[in-house]
């Protein structure tokens, strides 16, 4: 909700009728999204992401290109 409120683009959708309903059952629409998420391969792939970001900041800070490509 956050995120569309600061978006420019989508300014003009936030003064429609439509944007009070929806807006007034935000909590129940993102009840259901969640309900059909799988939560064990959710956590699996946020831990991937974080050894990912860990491996790439390990090569940011190689020195050269020949050790960065040995790195990755």
């Amino acid at each position: 909700m956050k995120s569309i409120k600061r978006n420019v683009y989508l300014f003009k959708l936030r003064v429609t009728k439509i944007w009070k309903t929806k807006k007034r059952q935000h909590r129940n629409l993102n009840k259901q999204y969640a309900s059909h998420l799988n939560e064990v391969l959710r956590n699996r792939i946020e831990r991937m992401f974080s050894k990912d970001q860990w491996k790439a900041i390990g090569a940011l800070f190689r020195f050269s290109d020949k050790a960065q490509d040995r790195y990755s």
